[in-house]
């Protein structure tokens, strides 16, 4: 699984400190494959993403397609 970052460019700003410039995802669009997950009160996405992809950093991939 990618990277959230993978495609956020790199910039440095006026001082010379490095920063990130806006990263914009696209749209995850509805496929028949997907499994809808109601989640209960308290549950995480990080918690989520372990359950479904064996892996806690890539609960912004949840966060999206929500």
């Amino acid at each position: 699984m990618p990277s959230r970052y993978s495609n956020t460019k790199v910039k440095r700003d006026k001082s010379g400190i490095r920063v990130y410039k806006t990263t914009y995802y696209p749209d995850i669009p509805i496929s028949d494959n997907d499994q809808f997950i109601y989640p209960r009160y308290g549950e995480r996405l990080d918690l989520l993403s372990y359950k479904f992809y064996g892996d806690v950093t890539l609960w912004w991939l949840i966060a999206k397609a929500n």
